[in-house]
């Protein structure tokens, strides 16, 4: 059967580095655990013995495995084993990263994925999407929705800009809204 798709189809072998794995590929190279989020290879290949957990934590704390020289994040490895679709991004629901239990895992767009994450080192606020804005002497509460900046308001009040933030958070993310209270998980 030809296709146009880059990517293979459940009847090719391998997968090449254009072209993504397919869950029928990958299941015949590992299995996954989906009440640990652990994957094991089922062949030894490339030095890696078969028998052996699958991946590494790169950098970013991100469980990463490589299939003939090109590294996919486990979490969308498991979503790929788990429903036959690899998604663009994958996100962790607890923030995680390498955390790839399959009931952490859900797919997401770019947008959604950026906002279940945890509040950033640089925030000087204390609080998610809440800033202090030196030229009105007020605090912003802005949001980030598909990539544009949407300002909601500002306020002379920290605590009443946290509570305007925290639900313009849950109105625009919905199920990924994570609050001001939400800190970096520990497992």
């Amino acid at each position: 059967m030809t296709t146009n798709s880059p990517y293979p189809v459940d009847g090719d072998v391998q997968p090449n580095k254009s072209r993504n794995v397919t869950q029928s590929y990958l299941k015949s190279l590992m299995s996954y655990a989906p009440l640990t989020g652990v994957f094991t290879r089922l062949k030894t290949m490339g030095g890696q013995v078969a028998g052996s957990v699958a991946g590494s934590i790169n950098s970013e704390g991100y469980t990463l495995i490589s299939i003939h020289g090109k590294s996919y994040k486990a979490a969308r490895l498991a979503h790929l084993y788990m429903t036959g679709e690899m998604p663009s991004e994958a996100d962790h629901k607890n923030r995680v990263r390498s955390d790839d239990r399959w009931e952490n895992i859900r797919e997401a767009t770019h947008g959604q994925n950026g906002a279940n994450k945890n509040i950033q080192k640089n925030n000087t606020s204390g609080s998610k999407c809440v800033c202090w804005d030196k030229n009105m002497r007020s605090w912003a509460v802005q949001l980030s929705i598909n990539g544009k900046r949407k300002q909601i308001g500002r306020f002379k009040d920290l605590e009443l800009a946290e509570l305007v933030a925290e639900e313009a958070r849950i109105k625009y993310y919905g199920e990924f809204a994570t609050g001001s209270y939400d800190r970096e998980v520990k497992r």
